[in-house]
């Protein structure tokens, strides 16, 4: 099955070219399907959401999922992958040159899933990062789609947060940034 997977290998690692689009874990378990803006502030368990509940975004962002998900013992990655962790796209930045220009090198070029200026991008690596934007933690609405990227990490930073990874169309940049666990985020996987 981990042959099904389009990817590419950057440094070290090889990664998943799109983001993960499972309703279920990989022991067949549903995950949530959360399109509610009460059921997603609240939850406390998996869920998944499409960008503005609109099933057209699927076959180019995949699903967004809360921590809940990423964070389950039942393994929202496919078999023969994982979620990609902290020490991981922190590797990826340092193999492509550093916080300051790896965004670049992973953004789609272009003006089709980046709104302008989409800042140096030249997908270098050919991961194709899109700004497929987030789910808001605060109010659960959809927002800046075309102006950001955010990816978990399987990584928890402090109670109640957990790290992304995050690409803006304005910067060259790759950073991590801390997150409320119901935040909307989307994933890539590592291949074992």
């Amino acid at each position: 099955p981990e042959e099904y997977f389009e990817s590419v290998k950057i440094g070290k690692d090889t990664w998943m070219v799109k983001n993960l689009d499972v309703v279920t874990y990989r022991n067949g378990d549903p995950i949530t399907h959360m399109d509610q803006v009460k059921g997603w502030l609240t939850a406390t368990s998996g869920a998944w959401c499409v960008y503005n509940n609109d099933t057209s975004h699927l076959e180019n962002l995949g699903r967004m999922y809360n921590w809940h998900a990423v964070n389950d013992s039942r393994n929202i990655a496919p078999e023969g992958w994982h979620v990609a962790t902290y020490s991981e796209w922190q590797a990826l930045i340092n193999t492509l040159g550093g916080v300051d220009s790896a965004g670049a090198k992973l953004k789609e070029v272009g003006f089709t899933y980046w709104a302008p200026p989409n800042a140096g991008a030249t997908n270098s690596t050919g991961f194709s990062a899109y700004a497929g934007g987030y789910r808001s933690e605060t109010d659960g609405s959809f927002k800046d789609i075309g102006g950001f990227g955010f990816w978990w990490l399987n990584s928890p930073s402090s109670p109640g947060y957990a790290y992304s990874m995050q690409l803006s169309t304005i910067t060259e940049k790759a950073y991590t940034s801390e997150n409320l666990k119901n935040f909307g985020a989307y994933v890539r996987c590592v291949k074992d």
